[in-house]
């Protein structure tokens, strides 16, 4: 398989590497970098008697992934490789190396205990290594430092992914529902009052508390059950799916979902739980042009490959630069339509301000920024 230029610079840096990650935008072929490190790895230093290799990536279909980009590049340590989830994977004790795909994932309380008697070498792979929690450094602590980072840009420019165009669009008005969540809020903190009063008996905790009483309120209100966003989003997927676009839209709570897939033609919801054979099958649909329109929960955020979608629909709430990246990269990668052989020039993005509240205009700011950091084309309605 022959790899673009700055592939080989990552496979580089990772063959001279105990313990270092590699940062690459979604799209750009992170698994065939490392499969293609190990190959070369390996016929540097040639068959090591008993030496044991592990893959593992956060969901299903990333081990799946990872295993057929392995099988892409044979070498004589691919029949010792083991492949797992983060969240089924045993102690790695006594493995040689391990490549921990999504590697932000691994400092998870939950996770990094498989590490904790491993002293072998550590590859990770992320497009977004730092994570927005407390858990940011030891990311680093637990694999090293990035070693190697590939650039928007020479991506954009070798066609492997495509240019992107924000659309802003403010159906609420400033501070229009936050009377409402207000009252609908008030209930829920006089419930978790009389159920915990220790935790209001701290004036920080107890802000802590009606926060997220009006945290849960601003989203029904404003994402869920917000009728003037719903009628937006509607109306911009059925304009897309008419011109013949294949539409991404993410939302929240599966329900939500349902509600809009009624509204909206040749529209599919697609969610975790719903069984691995039904959710390959619609992705399957919808990579095909089967399906015009695919509204997903959390699964649209790693691992997704599907160059077909070409709109996103942003209709969930969330501030954190990582899943911004994530959603917005499964709509840029490079695709060309067998049948007409017209390429995908760009990606669209559609997202809202959430002007109606202040939790969610103060998410939907941190995202914008997220864009103009990127590099994307921004144009606010």
């Amino acid at each position: 398989m022959q790899l673009r230029d700055y592939q080989i610079a990552a496979v580089e840096a990772l063959v001279r590497t105990h313990r270092g990650i590699v940062q690459s935008p979604a799209g750009s072929g992170k698994t065939i970098i490392a499969a293609a490190a190990l190959q070369k790895a390996g016929e540097a230093t040639g068959p090591v008697t008993l030496a044991r290799f592990a893959w593992v990536a956060h969901t299903t279909d990333q081990v799946a992934q990872g295993r057929a980009a392995v099988d892409k590049f044979p070498w004589w340590g691919a029949r010792m490789m083991d492949f797992f989830c983060y969240a089924g994977c045993p102690s790695l004790s006594g493995y040689a190396l391990v490549v921990l795909d999504e590697c932000h994932h691994i400092a998870a309380p939950e996770y990094r205990k498989v590490l904790q008697y491993h002293d072998g070498a550590r590859w990770g792979l992320s497009a977004t290594p730092d994570r927005a929690d407390e858990f940011k450094k030891d990311v680093y602590e637990l694999i090293g430092p990035i070693v190697h980072k590939v650039d928007r840009a020479p991506l954009v420019q070798a066609g492997q992914i495509t240019e992107a165009k924000v659309f802003i669009h403010s159906p609420n008005q400033k501070g229009e529902l936050v009377r409402a969540v207000d009252e609908i809020a008030a209930p829920e903190i006089e419930r978790r009052r009389k159920k915990w009063p220790y935790l209001f008996a701290n004036p920080k905790s107890a802000e802590e508390q009606i926060s997220r009483a009006v945290w849960q309120a601003a989203l029904t209100l404003g994402v869920e059950e917000n009728q003037k966003k719903n009628t937006a989003v509607v109306e911009l997927a059925r304009k897309h799916v008419a011109d013949g676009d294949s539409v991404l839209i993410l939302i929240g709570k599966i329900e939500h979902g349902d509600r809009l897939a009624e509204l909206i033609p040749e529209s599919k919801v697609v969610f975790s739980k719903m069984g691995a054979k039904k959710r390959r099958e619609a992705i399957a649909a919808f990579a095909s042009g089967e399906i015009r329109c695919m509204i997903a929960t959390s699964l649209a955020d790693e691992g997704l490959d599907v160059p077909r979608a070409n709109v996103l629909i942003q209709v969930s709430a969330g501030k954190s630069a990582a899943k911004a990246e994530q959603r917005t990269g499964r709509v840029l990668r490079a695709f060309k339509d067998a049948h007409s052989g017209e390429a995908k020039s760009h990606g669209v993005i559609h997202d809202f301000s959430d002007l109606g509240h202040y939790f969610l205009a103060n998410q939907a700011r941190q995202r914008i920024a997220v864009y103009r950091r990127l590099g994307y084309t921004i144009t606010t309605l």
